[in-house]
């Protein structure tokens, strides 16, 4: 079965409530007259042209535009990441990394690694581990430092949701055996003995 219309589908536009439109756009040559049918969820706007759909190529259209609709509503649901220069202490930036701390009158932000490049291993001057974890996912390890017990401390206190580990190791040496940690449940430190087994988050200092 055919459907005979003199209006062909150009174009569609999303309208939230309105059912029949009828609308003219107007120049100093000529008015165009145009249709908005409501299809479903959407409006379909039609311009004046003789031609024959049947009913599978109308279904074929809604089928398109209610793909298109998918991909606008998925785009919509995008979290808005803010840049480090707008950011604010605790946000969490695209690439997953975690703003711990901004120096307003040098223009330096200190930011931790993301959460799925921390690693739980034994506490050594290296942190081979750590920093190939960075590598894997496409960050210059050079870049990157294991933070210092202070450093950790000011994580804890600005932004300690984003850490989910109960003890995170530091770089800081509290002796030629002990190395210092935080308690991510208080904030409190841990002195552990060296090679103390804890998680691990790479940091650094960033400018903006």
């Amino acid at each position: 079965m055919s459907i005979k219309t003199d209006y062909n589908v150009r174009r569609v536009i999303i309208m939230p409530s309105m059912k029949l439109l009828y609308g003219s756009c107007a120049s100093s040559f000529c008015v165009l007259l145009v249709w908005f049918v409501w299809v479903g969820s959407v409006i379909i706007v039609l311009f004046p042209e003789e031609f024959t759909m049947n009913k599978e190529q109308i279904a074929a259209e809604i089928k398109k535009t209610e793909e298109q609709l998918a991909h606008l509503r998925q785009q919509l649901e995008q979290p808005e990441y803010p840049t480090l220069a707008s950011s604010k202490t605790g946000d969490k930036l695209e690439n997953g990394c975690i703003v711990v701390h901004k120096f307003l009158d040098v223009r330096m932000a200190l930011i931790a690694a993301p959460s799925y490049t921390e690693r739980c291993c034994k506490w050594d001057k290296v942190f081979k581990d750590v920093f190939d974890a960075l590598v894997s996912v496409g960050f210059n390890k050079s870049q990157w430092f294991i933070p210092t017990y202070e450093q950790l401390q000011l994580a804890y206190k600005n932004c300690y949701e984003h850490f989910s580990a109960a003890i995170y190791c530091s770089s800081t040496e509290a002796s030629s055996t002990n190395s210092c940690n935080v308690y991510f449940i208080n904030g409190f430190q841990y002195t552990g003995s060296k090679p103390f087994t804890g998680c691990v988050r790479a940091f650094s200092l960033v400018a903006y």
